[in-house]
């Protein structure tokens, strides 16, 4: 779901092993107002999705917040026939100790306390995302392999391998991507990547939203094995938006 976040971080992260690699990465800062633009524009906002899951012909709306540091919400609600519900996502870090809970219906149906090795890539990750410039300490690489053609565009092709110990070890994807940037626009406009059964999942972004000076994916398309199994749409972004404590407060009654 969070394209948005995937995206500027692989920006952010990688140490650069071609200087063809390093130039469409500039270039790509330079058309969204550099990197100090699109590091201010990952906190304090709220992100309003509409998914249409195609294979069920299901429609969810989706809604993730980003507080300063370290409290972070994400809500899901649908309607399909008998089917309608609401679940919510908490996660709450204090730089030391760390929790999720998530709720069905406004009841709790399962809280975690992170243990340490959660809680330090988790300030990797937020390392990351303050420093706003590419960390090599962190150990990612990105290689120019040429030019490639992806969704009808002439592109430039970057393999992306993620330094696996900097990242959450409970995700189902490998720590290998690639990424296309359109020659004209310098856009990012296409990512593939693998789970761990090399499963192929692309992302086709097609329509762009401009915020703030900054290109965020309007229209996203989501292709598995390829097949269409989802379309993502941003119907909002707010900037400068801090979700009120007490959201994050019911959450707090259950460590």
């Amino acid at each position: 779901m969070k394209i948005i976040y995937a995206l500027i971080v692989f920006c952010l992260s990688f140490s650069v092993n071609a200087q063809s690699a390093d130039e469409v990465i500039d270039r790509y800062f330079q058309v969204n107002g550099g990197r100090e633009n699109m590091g201010k524009n990952l906190r304090n906002t709220k992100e309003v999705y509409e998914v249409n899951i195609i294979e069920i012909k299901k429609t969810v709306a989706h809604t993730e917040f980003k507080n300063e540091f370290g409290k972070e919400k994400s809500v899901d609600e649908w309607e399909y026939g008998e089917d309608s519900g609401k679940a919510e996502s908490v996660e709450i870090f204090n730089g030391k100790n760390g929790y999720t809970f998530t709720f069905m219906n406004q009841s709790l149906v399962q809280s975690e306390e992170w243990d340490s090795n959660k809680i330090v890539k988790k300030k990797n990750e937020s390392s990351l995302l303050d420093a706003c410039k590419s960390v090599k300490e962190y150990g990612d690489s990105a290689i120019f392999e040429g030019i490639e053609v992806f969704n009808s565009k002439k592109c430039f092709k970057i393999k992306y391998v993620k330094n696996i110990q900097n990242y959450d070890t409970t995700s189902e994807d490998k720590n290998l991507e690639y990424h296309f940037f359109d020659l004209n626009t310098s856009l990012e406009i296409g990512v593939k990547n693998f789970d761990k059964n090399d499963v192929e999942t692309i992302s086709i972004i097609e329509e762009f939203l401009i915020v703030n000076g900054l290109s965020l994916p309007k229209k996203t398309l989501l292709v598995k094995n390829g097949k269409l199994y989802a379309t993502m749409i941003l119907k909002e972004l707010l900037t400068d938006f801090i979700l009120p404590e007490k959201e994050f407060e019911k959450a707090t009654y259950f460590k």
